[in-house]
């Protein structure tokens, strides 16, 4: 027989019995949860959560538009930044500093050498653990809150923690501002005094100068002017092509943080060859547009070159970004389009740099031809043009430095929610420690049903042996046992229908009674008794005469005593003890015999000549492992097994 199946799984029914006999077992692991979690809510401090609503404003910083941002999340990157600053060092020392909390804790520490040792770091890891920043659904609003078991100091402690948060975000927003401005205060005079110097010049160059400059020269001078302003124009493109592209690679970087930015400058020998193309057509066009009008051939031809020219170099470029870029990446798809575009534009605008330069010496190379007073003066022009122009962007940008230096408080934090003392204690929760308590204790009850259950060796009811083998065992309860243990009674209904189940459908000749436990209820003997009233039966029993003449046996039954029965069964013994099997299987009806214990290897030797096997089984007593190990071995169908389970 195949046990294994039956031994491995588990039906509905068996997890319900197996609750049903183990509820005073889980049940207990439940009270000791319950009364744990009481003891904990009894001993546990009280702590007190103190918290305050803040307000930050949103960033200007630029952010990148479409699918991108969205993925990266950049629309709120000050907000993500504000819990950072807030837990910060400066102001978590500042707090400390304040509110004298390095004394204090260090005044709660009795032994004097342990209180010494605690320093301001100490104290502020204390405090970044309990601090807690929240930002809820990607807001501008902060909730800052503090948990401590005194609830005034709490109170202290985050009221000090929001003022230094405070004025150390002014500070921040101060000093990037602040810098600037000073910068501009000190080069705006020092550009004042260079023009007042430059006019001074030119007046006395007028004045001491008899010969005006030429129709030519003047011409000249105003083309240099232009160009000088082009030029200055084209580098602020620079510079901002340049941010963009620094931009999209920090972007990506950020995405998938694989790539070091300095990776994504495209570089070979191609784009400088087309760099250096576009730089001689540049300076060729420019040189065109002076003699010839928009419409001209020789220009159109020029702008055609051009226009291939940078379709080839937007190619290469893409190329060797594709190269180091994982492009499939459907996250990267829109960062590297951006990246090739603004890569693209970055290339362009430096090419329109160089040949506008290139211009620029050309023109001063031109103006060597003229004369030193018409050099000088056409010089002059040139640097008075340009320094007005530079003083004009740094006024306007001083003015503007002034303006976001006065709007600063607008950028400061605002607190919406001041902080409050509470009445009652945030933790612990009493009724949903209890609840989690109680959810626990149901938890462990189970698994410590279960884990009983897998781990209990012994036969404890009729389910076990069920749940084992797959067979309905034949019950005999305590007071049947008793019943059969005394002198004169051979009669029980449990006897009946164990003699039905041996007699169901075909008739054995030699049934055997295996024991798996060394308690003996002596069930063969009155089983032998019992059936001895209905056909002729003789006992083979391992028990010596005057134990078996104790019982007032029924005279039918013959009772042949083999205390050595086991050696019987084994050696050259075995052959006479078969021919003397037959013969009482002639001469009786049914032939009983007591096998060997269950622990004696013999037992397998004797199980051969009977029809049928009762493997008696007692609670408490007999172990699942032996019995099944016994069944296994036994080599016998369903049909010739019988099982019976004495509570």
């Amino acid at each position: 027989m195949n046990f294994e199946k039956n031994k491995n799984e588990l039906s509905l029914r068996d997890i319900f019995f197996i609750f049903k006999k183990r509820l005073k077992f889980g049940a207990f692991i439940f009270l000791i949860t319950i009364f744990l979690t009481f003891i904990y809510l009894l001993i546990a401090k009280p702590e007190y959560e103190i918290s305050a609503l803040i307000k930050v404003s949103s960033s200007s910083t630029p952010q990148l538009s479409g699918t991108a941002d969205l993925i990266l999340g950049t629309s709120n990157s000050q907000t993500a930044d504000e819990p950072i600053i807030i837990k910060s060092r400066p102001v978590l020392l500042g707090v400390i500093k304040e509110e004298n909390l390095l004394e204090y804790f260090r005044s709660k520490v009795k032994d004097l050498k342990k209180a010494e040792k605690i320093t301001e770091n100490n104290v502020a890891e204390m405090l970044e653990k309990k601090i807690q920043v929240n930002n809820d659904k990607n807001s501008s609003l902060l909730r800052v809150s503090f948990t401590y078991t005194d609830k005034e100091l709490a109170y202290k402690v985050l009221n000090s923690l929001i003022s230094n948060y405070l004025k150390f975000s002014a500070q921040l927003n101060k000093d990037e501002k602040s810098y600037t401005k000073e910068i501009l205060e000190k080069k705006i005079p020092q550009l004042e005094e260079e023009i007042k110097q430059i006019s001074e010049k030119i007046q006395k160059f007028k004045e001491e100068k008899s010969l005006a400059p030429t129709v030519e020269a003047e011409e000249l001078s105003k083309g240099l002017i232009k160009l000088y302003q082009t030029l200055s124009d084209m580098e602020a493109k620079v510079s901002s092509y340049e941010k963009t592209v620094k931009l999209i690679e920090s972007q990506i970087k950020q995405t998938k943080g694989i790539i070091s930015e300095s990776l994504y400058t495209p570089d070979s020998k191609v784009i400088s060859e087309l760099r250096a193309k576009l730089i001689n057509l540049n300076v060729e066009l420019s040189g065109l547009l002076q003699t010839y009008n928009e419409s001209a051939p020789e220009v159109k031809e020029v702008k055609e070159k051009i226009r291939k020219t940078e379709e080839a170099l937007e190619k290469e470029i893409r190329n060797k970004l594709s190269s180091k870029i994982d492009s499939s990446d459907p996250v990267l798809s829109e960062l590297y389009s951006n990246l090739a575009q603004a890569q693209l534009q970055y290339e362009v605008s430096k090419v329109q740099y160089e040949a506008i330069k290139k211009q620029i010496e050309n023109v001063e190379a031109n103006l060597k031809k003229f004369p030193s007073y018409e050099q000088e003066y056409i010089t002059l022009q040139r640097d008075y043009t340009i320094k007005q122009q530079l003083y004009s962007q740094l006024v306007l940008q001083y003015e503007q430095s002034k303006l976001s230096e006065a709007g600063l408080t607008a950028k400061i934090p605002i607190v919406i929610e001041e902080p409050i003392i509470p009445e009652k204690p945030s933790k612990p929760d009493k009724k949903l420690t209890l609840a989690i308590g109680g959810v626990l204790g149901i938890f462990f009850g189970i698994i410590g049903v279960f884990f009983r259950e897998a781990t209990d060796k012994i036969i404890r009811d009729e389910e076990d042996i069920k749940r084992l083998l797959g067979i309905q065992p034949v019950i005999f309860t305590q007071n049947e046992i008793t019943t059969l243990s005394k002198i004169n009674n051979s009669d029980s209904k449990s006897l009946k229908e164990l003699t039905v189940k041996l007699f169901d459908e075909k008739e054995p000749k030699v049934i055997g009674f295996a024991n798996v436990s060394d308690l003996e209820i002596f069930l063969s003997t009155k089983f032998a008794d019992y059936i001895s009233r209905i056909m002729s039966t003789v006992l083979i029993t391992k028990d010596k005469k005057e134990n078996i003449s104790y019982y007032s046996m029924n005279e039918s039954l013959s009772i042949i005593s083999e205390p050595a029965l086991k050696e019987v069964l084994v050696g050259k013994i075995e052959e006479e003890f078969s021919k003397n099997l037959n013969s009482l299987k002639e001469k009786y009806e049914l032939v009983v015999i007591e096998l060997p214990n269950y622990s004696d290897p013999n037992i397998y030797a004797g199980t051969k000549y009977v029809d049928k096997v009762v493997v008696v089984t007692i609670k408490n007593q007999s172990k699942k492992a032996e019995l099944v190990n016994l069944l296994m071995n036994l080599k016998k169908t369903k049909e010739e097994l019988i099982v019976v389970f004495a509570k």
